[in-house]
């Protein structure tokens, strides 16, 4: 596990779909059935991921963070406090995993929790553009999930301001 998807916490898995010599495509699955009875968050199995796997997917779900939080489908005061408090937790301890103290139990247990609680709100209040504008940047470029997030954010965020409608 990586601290990023919140695929345990979803009905949403991304599968990806790659022939030889044809450009790898991203496709979503939705069901139910995916999501789990127990998800087990441990933060041992993450301490030696390398420092920009931990700073892309940590990046992954705090865009989920603001995508839910920004969602016009769905959105409601539980998504909003998840998303909320998940980037409370990923945002101060995705610093610390990257920057400082890639081996702390504590950091990497947080950005666990963050991600799970991101899974949860955007399994209710849909992500939107960005996610949609990454994945074919990121299999296109071959990029990161988080990298290909990071590039569009500030995009979609501008033009979303822009727009009172999008």
């Amino acid at each position: 596990t990586t601290a990023g998807s919140g695929s345990e916490a979803t009905s949403i898995s991304i599968v990806t779909d790659s022939k030889p010599h044809e450009e790898p495509m991203k496709k979503g699955v939705v069901s139910p059935m995916l999501l789990p009875d127990q998800a087990i968050l441990d933060a041992e199995l993450t301490l030696d991921l390398p420092r920009h796997v931990s700073a892309d997917t940590g990046m992954d779900a705090i865009v989920h963070c603001i995508e839910a939080f920004t969602s016009r489908l769905k959105r409601n005061r539980l998504t909003d406090a998840l998303a909320k408090g998940a980037l409370d937790l990923l945002s101060k301890n995705v610093r610390i995993v990257v920057h400082s103290k890639p081996h702390d139990v504590e950091a990497r247990s947080n950005m666990l929790l963050g991600s799970y609680m991101a899974g949860m709100a955007f399994n209710n209040a849909p992500v939107g553009a960005v996610h949609a504008l990454a994945y074919p940047l990121g299999s296109h470029f071959h990029i990161s999930h988080g990298s290909s997030n990071s590039v569009v954010l500030p995009h979609v965020l501008n033009f979303n301001r822009l727009d009172p409608r999008a």
